[in-house]
């Protein structure tokens, strides 16, 4: 359920970018969407070339990191990094994502403004199913 929110999520990224290309008013799913990205913290400009450095060689979308426990992907549609989560110590799995975009050069804040999103793999959301817990999609300090 998890993993479709999130799918939800890029998709009404997409079609937001579309529909303001497009001149079209957004569907208030598309504004709550609107609002998040908006209101997000702002890259130093220091920062934004650090970025640009991180994610130019990838040459479009694609992975930039992963080990048995996450995988960090660019998705330049929607100008966000994408970390899926591969085990159940999500904790844990944020803290690696977050220790990993920290070794390069990038401060809390930063991350805020990348933006960094995670989300549950199938497998992970299938397992974690019933269990009560509420997966927040962004880093824990990311308060915007």
């Amino acid at each position: 359920m998890v993993v479709l929110a999130i799918a939800l999520l890029v998709y009404l990224a997409i079609k937001l970018v579309q529909r303001e290309k497009e001149g079209e008013e957004p569907l208030d799913d598309e504004r709550f969407l609107e609002n998040r990205i908006k209101n997000k913290p702002v890259l130093s400009p220091a920062k934004e070339e650090l970025k640009r450095d991180l994610t130019e060689p990838l040459g479009g979308p694609g992975t930039l990191y992963e080990t048995t426990d996450i995988r960090i992907d660019w998705l330049p549609s929607v100008n966000l990094f994408q970390v899926e989560i591969k085990t159940i110590d999500i904790f844990t799995a944020k803290g690696v994502a977050i220790d990993w975009f920290k070794t390069k050069g990038f401060a809390e804040e930063d991350i805020c403004a990348l933006p960094v999103m995670f989300y549950l793999n199938w497998e992970v959301a299938q397992e974690l199913e019933g269990s009560g817990l509420i997966f927040d999609p962004l880093p824990d300090f990311c308060q915007y």
